[in-house]
């Protein structure tokens, strides 16, 4: 499997992407830039202004208020500000 294909097949099987046609998901693969966060690395901070989404594919990252954790988010899911399971 290329790595167009694991990165369609992992859109294909996000909600927000679930009735996405194949050939679609295939297209907007390819524009998908991955990236490493290092635990404890912040991704996104409250009230930033974001250009992306983010697709969680390995491991996963707590949102926060402050101390307080709000949700806990994993495979599959999907944030940016708000986080979309």
């Amino acid at each position: 499997m290329t790595l167009s294909e694991e990165r369609a097949a992992a859109l294909s099987a996000v909600s927000i992407f679930s009735e996405t046609p194949r050939s679609a998901c295939l297209f907007i693969a390819p524009l998908l830039e991955e990236i490493t966060v290092a635990a404890g690395e912040e991704v996104i901070e409250r009230g930033e202004v974001g250009d992306a989404r983010y697709l969680i594919e390995r491991g996963r990252m707590k949102e926060h208020d402050g101390a307080r954790v709000l949700d806990t988010l994993a495979r599959g899911c999907v944030f940016a500000g708000v986080a979309e399971h």
